[in-house]
C-alpha cells in the first residue's frame, strides 16, 4: 500500500508540477457528480469526500479522492463539511494521517 502511495505522489507531483509538501486545506463533500473527467481533471461522485490541496482558481480546486488520485474539480460542486477541522501541516505521506483521519465528520 505505502508503495502505491509513494508512487502515487510521484505522478501527482509530474503531473501537477507540484513542489514542496503536500497540505491538506478542507476537507470537503462533493454536491454532484462528475463523470467524464479528461485530463487532469477529477471524476467524482455525489456524497464523495475529498481533501482539497490547492485553490487554484476562483473556479477549480487540486483535490485528491479516498483512493489517492488527484485532479482538479469545480469549486460549484463542493461543499464545506459542517464542524471540520483544518488540517493545514500534514503531509500524506510521512504524516500517516489519510483521508478518514482527517476528515471527521
Amino acid at each position: 500500500m505505502r508503495k502505491k502511495l509513494e508512487k502515487d505522489e510521484q505522478d501527482f507531483r509530474k503531473k501537477f508540477k507540484f513542489e514542496g509538501p503536500i497540505k491538506v486545506l478542507h476537507c470537503v463533500m462533493v454536491d454532484a457528480s462528475i463523470k467524464k473527467a479528461g485530463g487532469k481533471d477529477l471524476a467524482v461522485v455525489q456524497g464523495e469526500i475529498l481533501e482539497i490541496i490547492q485553490l487554484t482558481s476562483d473556479k477549480k480546486a487540486l483535490c485528491r479522492n479516498e483512493q489517492g488520485k488527484y485532479g482538479y474539480v469545480p469549486r460549484v460542486v463542493l461543499l464545506q463539511a459542517e464542524g471540520e477541522d483544518v488540517y493545514d501541516d500534514v503531509d500524506h505521506i510521512n504524516g500517516k494521517l489519510f483521508l478518514n483521519e482527517l476528515c471527521l465528520l
